[in-house]
Formats: C-alpha cells, sequence, structure tokens
C-alpha cells in the first residue's frame, strides 16, 4: 500500500477494509511511527519528507515490483507532486493495482500497462472525467462506457455499487 501523509488514518483503514493479514505500507517518514502503531499487521517502508513525490518514485517502484498487487491512494492528498509521482509511478508499473482516493485523478491521463482497479464514489468519479446519474440503471450504463474509455475496471461505491471491466 502506497498512501499516508494528510489522511493518515485512511491507510489504516485501507488495511482493514482489503482483509490482509500482512501489508507492507510505503508512507512519509513523518507518520511512519503512528501508523505502525495502528496494528502489528502493518510492515511500514518510509520515505522522506512530509507527502509522496517524484523524487520517491524510484524507491517505491523497487518496492512494488516485488509484491503480487499495489493499493495506491489512502491519505495521500492531492498535492501537486504528489500526483505527478502517482502519474509517474503508473507508468512505469505492469502489475495489478487498487486506485482510490485522490490518486483516481491521475489515472486516466496516464498512460499505464497496468490492470486498475478504480474505486472510485460518485464525486471522485466525477472528479476523474466521469459522469454519474441519480438512478443506477442510468448510472450503470455511464460508468460501462467510462471504463471503455479509460480502459480500466471501475467499482462505482454507492447505495447500488457498480463494476465494470474494461477489456483492453
Amino acid at each position: 500500500m502506497i498512501g499516508g501523509g494528510p489522511y493518515i488514518g485512511a491507510v489504516g483503514a485501507g488495511r482493514a477494509s482489503c482483509g490482509a493479514d500482512l501489508v507492507r505500507v510505503a508512507c512519509p517518514r513523518t507518520v511512519a511511527c503512528e501508523l505502525q502503531g495502528y496494528s502489528e499487521n502493518l510492515i511500514v517502508r518510509p520515505f522522506e519528507g512530509e507527502h509522496l513525490a517524484p523524487l520517491h518514485v524510484d524507491t517505491i517502484y523497487d518496492l512494488v515490483v516485488e509484491h503480487d498487487s499495489v493499493v495506491l491512494g489512502p491519505g495521500l492528498g492531492d498535492d501537486e507532486a504528489t500526483l505527478d509521482a502517482v502519474g509517474d509511478l503508473l507508468e512505469r508499473y505492469d502489475g495489478t493495482a487498487v486506485v482510490d482516493t485522490d490518486a483516481l485523478q491521475v489515472v486516466p491521463e496516464t498512460e499505464t500497462d497496468a490492470d486498475l482497479l478504480c474505486t472510485p464514489h460518485q464525486g471522485k468519479l466525477e472528479a476523474m472525467g466521469g459522469k454519474t446519474a441519480s438512478d443506477w440503471r442510468d448510472r450503470a450504463e455511464l460508468v460501462e462506457r467510462y471504463a471503455a474509455q479509460i480502459g480500466q475496471t471501475l467499482l462505482v461505491k454507492g447505495p447500488y455499487d457498480i463494476v465494470f471491466w474494461a477489456s483492453r
């Protein structure tokens, strides 16, 4: 998991929601000690600074290629340097990644060979450039079209979750 920074609690919640027993977390050194206290199931790999930035991408990439999948986004925030780093990492990565929260906004403009599972709620979907509707059937059609447009899988959270796999 790559997360933490301005919203440290999101990393702990992310670990709980993914149901994994053991999670390695790359996070800013400024929150590493606090994050380590969330659970003995977190192995923290701190990087320098208060938020993810392009200078961290090489180190983070070396960590993520050792794993089957990566979760990208919980607690990262939307600092411009952070979003640049997310885009750089996704351009290099060719594995499987779950992308959530503020990291979602770079997905539509990023060329990647990675298989992404993007997990926006309706507001984040719109921030990504997608469209939504109040009726779940209409929303499902809009999500299907947008998933095909960006070439990634979307799981749009809401009263009725909608999932569409984009064929690549």
